[in-house]
């Protein structure tokens, strides 16, 4: 076995390593306490194999992963900027570091190509497996929500975009196992319920948009005719619109309705919506001050500390240092600038995804909607938590965001190369 390991090409064995290391930070993901961190750990041990000329002169990158590294670094240097800018602590670069840290995952990717085969596996795995934590946490733990231990909202928007990738790339398998798409379907599916059991409305709210992306992309690749797609996708909407409408999370959707317009009438400060719109008001105002490069992390908190402390809002906010919102928080902190960064950042696979659907080959398609899928959840997800300001958003996010886009820059290249559509060359 020795033997066998020194005689193994190290491509081979990059890609071996990479592709453990990914599928388990895709089936693991939040399933239990610092998983997430154990296989980032890994993942940045695979950079070892820059050392390797081999892996390096194998590094072509293309314009998505280029525009991909260009784009996080915009994301970081605007943190970099309110350090130095405004006299900061290092340690407000904790969690913009993580997504630093993952930039050479992009061209070490690029050189290795993984076994994506086992990819697509790992995102129905990670799905089921999350819906499973979330039943054991409701049905046998007895939670109100599901992700309870990490975050309600963090985990919903893990758990749905991982089913929305899981879904898109399902139908890759239809032309080797016709009789088993229905069941891999449904499999998939599992994160969407598990985010559903988390009962974050920030999250749930994607699914409607997901599944017409998704619906769009089976209805196209099993050639149904345009009259029937419009009526699937329709239902599937108008099924999806009423079974949320209809479920437990209508109460709350109705009672954060009721406590926004109290809100506005003076009334009802303390309650999660009260807290909230404060937030956002503050934050607004404080953007206002300095609309291009922003107020700091500290002046935005001693902003709303003075805004808190002359009555104006609930004291309840002093708890908080921001605002539930990563868009209007990052035009507090960082001014327009910053608010530019983080829409690249979060904007770039849903552009990506939609712009390369519209102009690639078909076989492309399933790989594009996973991407534009993916990148909605969170998206829709920072409206209201930063999810990408904690631990576990910026490494899953940034994780798979990279994993996607190599995958959709790697099944472009295959197509260029063999326009027939052969199978994406992992194993050369």
């Amino acid at each position: 076995m020795v033997a066998s390991l020194k005689n193994m090409d190290i491509l081979a064995l990059a890609r071996y390593y990479l592709t453990a290391a990914t599928c388990g930070l895709i089936v693991f993901s939040v399933t239990f306490q610092n998983s997430y961190n154990i296989f980032f750990a890994l993942i940045l041990f695979s950079y070892i194999f820059f050392i390797s000329p081999k892996v390096r002169q194998n590094i072509h990158l293309s314009c998505f992963e280029i525009s991909l590294i260009i784009i996080l670094s915009l994301y970081i240097a605007a943190f970099i900027l309110e350090v130095f800018l405004f006299g900061e602590k290092a340690r407000l670069l904790d969690k913009p570091a993580k997504a630093l840290l993952l930039i050479p995952l992009i061209p070490i990717l690029n050189a290795v190509r993984l076994e994506y085969r086992y990819i697509v596996t790992a995102f129905t795995i990670s799905s089921v497996a999350l819906l499973l934590m979330a039943g054991y946490e409701i049905y046998i733990l007895d939670y109100d929500r599901a992700g309870r231990d990490i975050n309600p909202i963090q985990f919903s928007a893990i758990a749905i975009s991982i089913a929305s990738v899981a879904l898109a790339l399902a139908i890759t398998t239809r032309n080797t196992k016709k009789a088993f798409l229905i069941p891999l379907v449904c499999l998939a599916a599992g994160g969407l319920w598990a985010g559903f059991l988390s009962q974050s409305k920030g999250s749930i709210i994607a699914i409607p948009i997901i599944l017409f992306l998704i619906g769009c992309l089976y209805l196209s690749e099993l050639k149904v005719s345009k009259i029937k797609a419009a009526v699937y996708v329709s239902l599937l909407i108008t099924l999806s619109t009423t079974a949320l409408y209809n479920s437990s999370i209508k109460e709350r959707f109705q009672k954060s309705i009721e406590n926004t317009l109290a809100f506005n009438e003076g009334s009802r400060t303390n309650t999660s919506s009260g807290i909230r719109l404060g937030q956002l008001k503050i934050a607004l105002e404080a953007g206002q001050q300095s609309p291009l490069l922003g107020m700091g992390y500290s002046d935005f908190n001693s902003y709303k500390d003075q805004q808190v402390l002359a009555g104006r809002y609930g004291q309840e906010l002093l708890k908080f240092d921001n605002s539930h919102n990563t868009y209007v928080n990052s035009f507090a902190r960082r001014g327009l600038v910053g608010l530019l960064a983080v829409i690249l950042f979060l904007g770039f696979p849903i552009y990506l995804g939609i712009q390369t659907w519209k102009k690639a080959p078909k076989e492309v398609a399933p790989y594009a909607v996973a991407l534009s899928a993916f990148g909605c959840v969170f998206f829709i997800a920072n409206i209201t938590q930063e999810v990408i300001f904690l631990n576990t958003g910026i490494i899953m996010y940034t994780g798979l965001l990279v994993i996607l886009t190599s995958m959709l820059a790697e099944r472009i290249k295959a197509c260029e190369s063999d326009p027939s559509g052969a199978q994406l060359p992992s194993n050369q």
